[in-house]
């Protein structure tokens, strides 16, 4: 029984030692305010300048952000919940406002990913596979995002290149944001469409 107890709490232990490790190299590679916090879940990959990535007081990133070698921002602004295996990929620039809640499995990105080249994505993956590695910036379509303060993301909703979401709007599990979002409006579906009104 004392083996169990000691057992436990050394596990414990290493958890929170894993997790005090890991929020120093994430921290590491962006610029945080007071009470960030990261899970052990939390990937930072920065290709640019640790600026690049900029995360507000109190906010909690269990998600993946990404810049990529081409460019971009992110912006988080302070109270924002990042959930598991959500993904913010910016080429451009992503800002996303305060006491923002994202559920796990959202995908927010500002550019396209892979260029609409089929002859230029294949010669991207044959570096990839020949070297590891991409040799030369892509040119893909990216425009900015902005996700205004309040907003609610429900769970595997994707927000695409070049969309304003307003103030204190509420975007429905799996939905896909294409076009504007109005503040307070309520987004259901794939292309979303609005279905009612949230409430401040």
């Amino acid at each position: 029984m004392l083996f169990l107890r000691l057992y436990k709490l050394h596990s414990i232990l290493l958890d929170r030692i894993k997790s005090y490790f890991h929020s120093l190299n994430m921290a590491s590679k962006c610029c945080v305010g007071v009470g960030v916090k990261f899970s052990l879940s939390t990937s930072i990959i920065n290709q640019n300048s640790i600026n690049s990535i900029v995360i507000g007081d109190n906010s909690l990133c269990m998600g993946q952000l990404l810049t990529g070698i081409s460019g971009g921002s992110i912006r988080i602004g302070s109270w924002t919940y990042l959930g598991p295996n959500s993904k913010i990929w910016s080429t451009s620039s992503i800002t996303v406002g305060d006491r923002v809640q994202i559920a796990h499995g959202v995908s927010i990105f500002d550019n396209n990913s892979h260029s609409l080249s089929a002859s230029d994505r294949h010669q991207r993956f044959r570096e990839l596979m020949d070297h590891g590695k991409h040799l030369k910036k892509e040119d893909i379509r990216s425009a900015p995002i902005k996700i205004n303060d309040d907003v609610w993301i429900g769970f595997n909703a994707s927000i695409m290149k070049g969309v304003e979401i307003g103030k204190g709007a509420v975007i429905g599990a799996a939905a896909v944001i294409v076009h504007n979002v109005p503040p307070y409006a309520i987004m259901v579906g794939n292309p979303a469409r609005q279905v009612g009104r949230s409430t401040e």
